[in-house]
């Protein structure tokens, strides 16, 4: 990944996963510890920034060790995914409440997504990222940082790991864009 593209992924990360988290402010879903930025802590930005360019890049490495190859880039794939994930981390905002409802309803989406056109790597990344972001966030919060206002799973809201699902599917589409190797083919073996 070049400069150019993870300040990209950098500011767009940063800022999209930003505004998001302040839909889960205005709503009453969480708190943070310190909110001296536009009612936010100025870790934000650059947390989710570097959080951004670090799974696609993990995306990519797990893509490579799997032997899978760069899919080709496709905005209306990459559309549906933002909508999706970016959908889904807003809904529960003014949703909070239905908790294991919403993960529920984000996981079918993600069943659906999947079983339209993803690989073999995009799901275990997925997987892989709706546990560990939990996680993640449970010790964050552990540290005092910020800290879920209704928590129905340990420190967390039980819809948490359905927006890492279907933000993985995301990480996909967009590694697609950024791929060094989208534009080699394998090699052919030659004929005996």
């Amino acid at each position: 990944m070049n400069l150019r593209t993870g300040a990209v992924i950098f500011f767009s990360g940063g800022i999209a996963l930003s505004l998001c988290d302040r839909v889960h402010i205005a709503y009453g879903v969480l708190e943070q510890a310190n909110r001296s930025m536009f009612g936010q802590a100025p870790w934000v930005i650059p947390v989710f920034g570097l959080l951004s360019i670090t799974v696609v890049a993990a995306f990519g490495w797990l893509r490579r060790a799997m032997g899978e190859t760069a899919r080709a880039p496709d905005r209306v794939r990459t559309t549906i995914a933002a909508v999706l994930t970016l959908g889904a981390y807003a809904s529960t905002g003014p949703l909070d409440g239905w908790g294991s409802i919403l993960l529920v309803v984000f996981a079918m989406l993600w069943v659906l997504r999947v079983a339209v056109e993803q690989g073999r790597c995009a799901v275990i990344f997925s997987l892989v990222l709706a546990a560990a972001g939990p996680l993640g966030e449970a010790a964050m919060s552990a540290l005092g940082t910020f800290r879920y206002l209704h928590p129905d799973m340990g420190s967390v809201p039980s819809w948490l790991p359905g927006i890492y699902l279907l933000g993985g599917l995301l990480v996909a589409e967009v590694e697609a864009w950024v791929a060094p190797d989208r534009h080699e083919q394998p090699a052919v073996e030659p004929a005996a």
